[in-house]
């Protein structure tokens, strides 16, 4: 947690938190802050601002409602002879979790990661998994729709283009957050994203680092900067509390021109109407 004692009534200003818009994601940030700056270290009085994005335009996850060309590249990656054999594959198992969890013929239930996400949250709190009638599913199931949605979640993420439409407008939020820092323009210290397991995914497979895993619950990415005694910067990634080398970098402790080179040259979005239109 921060000390009070270091940041005393400054502390408020070394925050800025970004929501995107539903109540899950506003109750993560919630959480955490209440962990990192608990109310009884704070200064009576104190009110920290959350700034909430609207689901249409927000760029906290891979968004395709502002963004028509990553809805045809999804499309394209979901229509793949790969995508559509591994499902095929799979027909059988899929359609008997639909029957157990009383989901067949509900639209919203058409991805298999929203099966899958379901069950999920079964198998992280203990549940028991969904009968209907004689029909229930077996964790023999449960582990051949987790390995297909693994696959699924790198093979939507993986790619220059997909990756610069998934996450370049996050990615470029963040780096202007950090160079007005750079700049002097702002004293930050602490900026927090409270998003989706698909932010998650999508910072992954921009940086190169995607483990070939879905987003577990209750994940976090950490993009630290750092500054030497001879004012270079320093980029470092943490995913879930372990560090990560991207293979554009040359370090851990990634120098920040090259990090800032590769991003700019490949993952910035630098005319959104001619990339997303």
């Amino acid at each position: 947690s921060l000390d009070p004692l270091t940041f005393g009534k400054e502390v408020v200003q070394f925050f800025v938190l970004f929501l995107f818009s539903e109540r899950r994601t506003i109750q993560s940030a919630e959480a955490n802050l209440l962990g990192l700056y608990p109310p009884d270290s704070r200064p009576p009085g104190t009110i920290i601002d959350i700034n909430v994005d609207p689901a249409s335009v927000t760029d906290g996850y891979p968004n395709t409602d502002p963004c028509p060309r990553l809805a045809q590249l999804q499309k394209k990656i979901q229509t793949s002879a790969a995508w559509v054999q591994r499902e095929a594959a799979l027909s059988n198992v899929i359609k008997k979790i639909r029957y157990a969890t009383r989901t067949t013929g509900v639209s919203y239930f058409d991805q298999v990661d929203r099966l899958a996400d379901n069950l999920h949250c079964r198998v992280c709190t203990k549940l028991s998994l969904p009968c209907q009638a004689d029909v229930c599913v077996s964790q023999d199931d449960t582990t051949q729709l987790f390995k297909l949605t693994d696959w699924q979640s790198f093979a939507i993420t993986n790619g220059t283009e997909v990756s610069k439409l998934n996450a370049g407008l996050l990615i470029q939020d963040a780096i202007t957050l950090f160079q007005n820092v750079i700049d002097n323009k702002s004293s930050l210290k602490y900026v927090m994203f409270s998003g989706h397991d698909t932010t998650l995914a999508a910072l992954l497979g921009a940086f190169q680092i995607h483990d070939g895993f879905w987003v577990p619950y209750a994940s976090n990415f950490i993009l630290e900067y750092f500054e030497d005694q001879q004012q270079q910067y320093y980029v470092r990634v943490l995913y879930n509390g372990q560090l990560k080398k991207a293979p554009f970098c040359s370090d851990i402790f990634c120098p920040y021109k090259e990090f800032f080179t590769y991003m700019f040259n490949n993952i910035f979005i630098q005319n959104y109407q001619k990339e997303c239109f």
